[in-house]
């Protein structure tokens, strides 16, 4: 691996095989769960469809409700080793719009609800997965690649959002995990 570049998504991987046959999601809306290995699943065979696409290491724009759909869509861009642009799910079409314009997201994936409201979006939604053949690659991100960029506005077309990077991301998930098993 080349020096500053990570494996995207290995702790992810990780947890989610450690978490085996565990159930880590409940959607009582939709009457599922995923244990750690369905949720691997899903997720792998998101990113499947994703690269099929093309769109490893690109900007994926996400408007989704609370659903495990959602959980699935934001693993998946870090397994990609995209950048994830989230929107606020009660945000107006217009807004979700103008923020994916301006942050330059090269597709939007959405539930179906949202995905109605913003022609062009793929969808990804419980009652229809966007599935392919699970990818297993792990894909190499230089630590200083943007994982999320959080939108806080738009203005004049051009967008102010606050990046977390992949190398960030994996130190912010470590200090919460130090925290936690030392009870802090």
């Amino acid at each position: 691996m080349a020096t500053g570049a990570l494996p995207a998504g290995d702790d992810v991987r990780a947890a989610l095989r450690a978490a085996g046959d565990r159930t880590l999601v409940h959607d009582p809306e939709h009457r599922l769960t995923r244990t750690g290995t369905d949720l691997l699943e899903e997720v792998q065979a998101l990113v499947g469809a994703l690269a099929t696409r093309g769109l490893r290491g690109a900007r994926i724009g996400l408007w989704f409700s609370n659903s495990t759909a959602a959980i699935e869509a934001f693993l998946a861009v870090e397994l990609l080793g995209a950048t994830r642009i989230p929107v606020d799910a009660s945000a107006a079409p217009s807004e979700a719009k103008a923020i994916f314009e301006a942050g330059r997201a090269d597709v939007v994936l959405a539930d179906a609800d949202h995905a109605r409201q913003l022609p062009g979006a793929l969808i990804h939604d419980p009652d229809q997965p966007l599935h392919d053949t699970p990818f297993l690659d792990t894909v190499e991100v230089p630590e200083d690649q943007p994982l999320i960029i959080y939108p806080r506005a738009v203005t004049a077309g051009e967008l102010f959002g606050v990046p977390t990077t992949y190398g960030n991301w994996r130190a912010i998930m470590q200090v919460n995990q130090d925290l936690y098993r030392s009870g802090g």
